[in-house]
């Protein structure tokens, strides 16, 4: 199965650290065949210009693009590429960019009120750089057993990284609803007040559909059986199996990975991020 996109969007809102954001960029931009853009955005009110980028009162964009294309330059990679210099609103400034592509790929450090916001309010997949590391050789995907959220991720994954290790993650307290699911049983969170054969029949289940779906797509995976919060088990599990990356298909509605825990795990996670927002990104079967 191929993920369809037809251009990646770099988002920038500070020139510091330029060049993993740029490879990793290039690196997927080459592999899928389509357009890159790179979106420079200064949100005045949390960073100052500074002097060197100043221009009497403004933003000085033609410094800033120079920047960005002397780190391309040290890439060797400073052809097919457009960049775009503006100030404030961020995701206003991506929806424009994408407004006429439906099939867009971000890229972007974080910034944690800017990446949430660019987030929540664009829908578009974003691949959300929080370390140095420079290739994703292991790739964790904490799935809610869903065959649309979990197809999406493990698509999207293997298609722009085709070279690394994906791993599949469950927590067993977490149900999803049966109506995402060919399976005949109440789905429903467990709670502690719940009828220990009952809790343990809801298990076996999770179980039992988690290995069908590591055979059906034929990876490995872990179903996790802790006791923390369902973020900190997999916060817990993604530090002490050492991941590089993490991909998460997040859901606005209340499921395993609600916008609530998505935003939660990427504050606290120790990987980069790639997050599906809303099975936005089409793929073919």
């Amino acid at each position: 199965m191929d993920v369809a996109i037809d251009k990646v969007i770099t988002v920038l809102n500070t020139l510091e650290n330029l060049d993993k954001v740029l490879r990793l960029s290039s690196d997927i931009v080459k592999s899928q065949g389509v357009m890159w853009e790179i979106l420079y955005v200064h949100e005045v009110p949390l960073f100052g210009v500074p002097d060197y980028l100043h221009d009497s009162s403004s933003l000085d964009k033609e410094k800033v693009k120079k920047t960005i294309k002397e780190h391309l330059l040290k890439l060797r990679d400073h052809d097919d590429h457009a960049i775009f210099v503006f100030e404030d609103d961020t995701a206003d400034r991506v929806l424009s960019q994408s407004r006429d592509d439906t099939n867009v790929l971000l890229i972007t450090p974080y910034q944690e009120k800017i990446t949430e916001g660019l987030i929540k309010k664009t829908d578009l997949p974003t691949l959300v750089v929080k370390t140095n590391r420079v290739k994703y050789l292991s790739v964790v995907i904490p799935i809610d057993l869903a065959e649309d959220t979990t197809s999406c991720s493990i698509q999207q994954a293997q298609s722009f990284f085709p070279h690394s290790k994906i791993r599949l993650v469950y927590d067993y307290r977490y149900v999803v609803d049966t109506m995402m699911m060919d399976v005949d049983f109440l789905g429903v969170p467990t709670e502690p007040m719940l009828d220990m054969d009952t809790n343990e029949e809801i298990r076996k289940n999770q179980e039992a559909i988690f290995e069908s779906i590591k055979k059906q797509k034929g990876l490995d995976g872990d179903f996790i059986n802790e006791t923390l919060t369902i973020e900190d088990d997999l916060l817990k599990y993604i530090e002490t199996e050492n991941f590089d990356l993490t991909v998460l298909c997040s859901r606005g509605d209340g499921f395993l990975l609600s916008d609530s825990v998505t935003f939660g795990l990427l504050k606290e996670c120790p990987t980069d991020m790639l997050i599906i927002n809303n099975i936005q990104i089409n793929f073919q079967k």
